[in-house]
């Protein structure tokens, strides 16, 4: 947000993660099919979330013999095209290992015991926000497999969850954006991290989701709120900020400059002055406004443009140069 110029106070308070921890356990058996292992995942199925390269991978690793078994819990959506893609991997491939999709709507307890019900999540997003799924996961103490990119990082390294290897490439979501990338998991390394969760033992898979759990257990819904209000407190009760420019350039004049700088200006937020030129022999396009101050004339000196930049006590000049204005000296 930041790099791309947001330039109000950013702070990330992040999301709890003990809102169901509560919930009574209610369901007993909702038809899951009782292989061993089961791998889950939980998303929309946006072409974001990496379900193309999840069943890539998954294909790679096993097959329909493997006592496995990859539930699919998302929901019907016009970019959801699940059902597509997985027949369109089982035409290719006649072994093509089992899958589970589930449409329907879960309470809270249901959502509980999908959970408690699996053996690992499996998350290779291309970008992710939170990733509320994976921390939630953690919470019921699954092995996480994720993409090592994205906002699950705050939560997420090698010492709690089986991190995949991405690249980026431009991104090719629904918003059709042009000048926008996302992290494109390697179906090597996740297929690679599948293989390593399935095979390893409790003590190898309980040394790492003893130390999600410790972790997410700071994910609190109070810890949410206290973070938000310390936020707002910070906020109300800093200094303000003197954010100023100053333009150095021609104003209110037939000048393509002029013109230019009127652009720019018209789109800023921060408080900004004209410092203008002042020897101008034709009208003025229109009147001056109370930023500008006419301060400079051609290759002249400019004492007086250097005291008022410093009266005005600006933040940050933009010089429109051009050869016709300002003896380069000048500008030492």
């Amino acid at each position: 947000l930041i790099d791309n110029g947001v330039y109000i106070p950013i702070a990330v308070c992040g999301l709890g993660t003990d809102h169901l921890n509560n919930i009574v356990e209610v369901e007993k058996d909702f038809g899951l099919c009782s292989h061993q292992f089961k791998f889950l995942h939980i998303s929309s199925c946006f072409p974001r979330k990496g379900i193309e390269y999840l069943l890539e991978a998954y294909s790679r690793v096993f097959s329909e013999k493997d006592n496995v078994i990859l539930i699919i819990k998302t929901f019907k959506n016009v970019h959801n095209n699940i059902e597509d893609i997985l027949s369109s991997y089982k035409r290719n491939n006649i072994h093509f290992p089992k899958v589970q999709i589930i449409f329907n709507d879960f309470s809270e307890s249901k959502i509980k015991k999908l959970y408690q019900s699996c053996d690992a999540l499996v998350a290779p997003s291309l970008g992710e926000g939170f990733g509320l799924p994976i921390a939630e996961a953690m919470q019921f103490g699954l092995p996480v497999i994720t993409t090592n990119y994205g906002g699950q990082l705050d939560y997420c390294d090698i010492s709690n969850s089986w991190l995949v290897d991405y690249e980026f490439n431009y991104s090719g979501t629904h918003f059709g954006l042009t000048s926008s990338v996302w992290a494109e998991p390697s179906v090597d390394s996740l297929s690679q991290c599948l293989q390593n969760v399935y095979a390893s033992s409790k003590s190898e898979i309980l040394s790492k989701t003893k130390s999600a759990k410790k972790l997410i257990n700071n994910y609190t819904w109070d810890a949410v709120s206290r973070s938000n209000v310390e936020f707002v407190n910070q906020i109300i009760t800093r200094k303000p900020y003197n954010s100023s420019i100053a333009f150095i350039t021609t104003w209110n004049t037939k000048c393509g400059i002029a013109s230019y700088t009127k652009h720019l200006v018209d789109n800023i937020y921060d408080k900004f002055y004209i410092l203008a030129r002042s020897n101008v022999d034709y009208p003025l396009v229109a009147n001056d406004s109370e930023n500008v101050f006419r301060c400079w004339s051609n290759n002249s000196k400019l004492d007086q443009l250097f005291h008022k930049i410093l009266y005005l006590n600006v933040n940050s000049i933009v010089i429109q140069f051009n050869y016709g204005f300002f003896d380069l000296t000048e500008l030492k």
